[in-house]
């Protein structure tokens, strides 16, 4: 078993990493210049959107994070439950749906 320091030093890298310290980038800031329309667009040969792939991104980033802070979250019971969230932003929600409000805080 790990020393405690150990333990420590790493479930805090890998938070840092989430959260854009050190050399990593915030990844709730990915999407930050991203034309919204172009968000809901599912390329040629491609399964998911970009919206899709972020929010899939951040489902597992949060879920990995709840672990790391001791928490017990659920997993999904059904593979398609990790992948959140609309194909396209709407036209209500407009460039809010890809600002840099992706990560949960």
């Amino acid at each position: 078993m790990e020393s405690p320091d150990l333990e420590t030093a790493v479930r805090e890298t890998l938070i840092g990493g989430f959260s854009g310290k050190g050399a990593h980038t915030d990844a709730g800031r990915m999407l930050d210049g991203l034309d919204w329309k172009l968000a809901g667009v599912v390329p040629s040969g491609v399964p998911y959107s970009i919206l899709q792939s972020a929010n899939h991104i951040v489902f597992w980033n949060g879920y990995t994070l709840a672990h790391l802070a001791g928490q017990k979250p659920k997993p999904p019971e059904h593979a398609a439950d990790g992948w959140p969230g609309p194909v396209a932003p709407g036209a209500e929600a407009g460039a809010g749906a890809v600002d840099g409000s992706l990560m949960p805080s």
